[in-house]
C-alpha cells in the first residue's frame, strides 16, 4: 500500500530518519533520512530484516521490538548500522494504527 503523493512528500522532508516496519520487522520502505543513515537506497532496504541491517547495544530493545503492538522509546541508546561505528541514537518505535504488525521507527 503506498501512502497519498503528499504523504510521501512530508515524509522526504523530514530530517529524521523514519522506517516503515511490516510484520517481523522487516524494512517496507524508508524515507531519504533513513537512506542516508543506513547507507543503503530504500529500494536496497525493502524486504530486508531491521536486525540484519542494524543492532542495538541495548538487547532489550530488539526484544521490545518484537511486541510490535507496544510503542517504544529510547534515548541516547547504542545503534551500529552494519559497516559503520556505533553511535548513539533516540529510537522511538510506534504501532501503525489499524495495521496489526506493522511500525514505524524513528533515528
Amino acid at each position: 500500500m503506498t501512502a497519498p503523493p503528499e504523504v510521501q512528500r512530508q515524509l522526504a522532508s523530514l530530517p529524521l530518519a523514519i522506517v516503515l516496519l511490516a510484520p517481523e520487522q522487516q524494512i517496507a520502505s524508508a524515507n531519504p533520512a533513513a537512506e542516508q543513515l543506513l547507507g543503503q537506497s530504500a529500494r536496497r532496504l525493502s524486504g530486508r530484516a531491521l536486525l540484519d541491517v542494524l543492532s542495538f547495544d541495548e538487547p532489550r530493545m530488539a526484544r521490545r521490538l518484537a511486541d510490535s503492538e507496544s510503542p517504544v522509546s529510547a534515548r541516547e541508546i547504542g545503534v551500529t548500522v552494519r559497516g559503520q561505528t556505533t553511535r548513539r541514537l533516540d529510537v522511538t518505535v510506534s504501532p501503525v494504527v489499524d495495521s496489526p504488525g506493522w511500525q514505524m521507527l524513528t533515528l
